[in-house]
């Protein structure tokens, strides 16, 4: 009896710690740090494009800081910023297209979402905002 009552508890702390492993169903759920891809809002040079570059290509990534700028391309601040992305080099380079050194150098396209961003602020006239 004492084995049967043992298997039926073991039994069910299985199955309650499946039934709350799996309640997490949402794709944002799964990837946790994953950033929601939010185009429909107004998008901030500060608060949207800059940490993108920053983390991606800037100060973070070590290569167009205005400490190190890589090819004299400075993406650390709006001015620098912006004089790439008036010229179209910026988003020819981070969709890795024909005309540019495509970018992040020697890594995979930046995210998808962050490509959108970037190119709704360009889109937008590249706010200093």
């Amino acid at each position: 009896m004492k084995s049967v009552c043992l298997k039926l508890t073991v039994l069910t702390s299985l199955t309650v710690l499946l039934i709350v492993a799996c309640s997490k169903n949402k794709e944002e759920d799964l990837t946790p740090g994953k950033v929601e891809c939010d185009t429909n809002k107004t998008i901030s040079y500060k608060n949207d494009v800059q940490p993108i570059l920053n983390s991606n290509c800037g100060a973070q990534a070590g290569c167009h800081s205005n400490g190190s700028a890589s090819g004299g391309v400075k993406l650390e601040s709006w001015q620098g910023t912006n004089i790439v992305a008036e010229s179209g080099l910026l988003m020819k380079s981070i969709k890795h297209e024909s005309g540019a050194a495509p970018m992040p150098n020697a890594n995979k396209k930046i995210d998808n979402c962050y490509i959108a961003i970037i190119e709704k602020w360009i889109k937008g006239g590249r706010l200093n905002n």
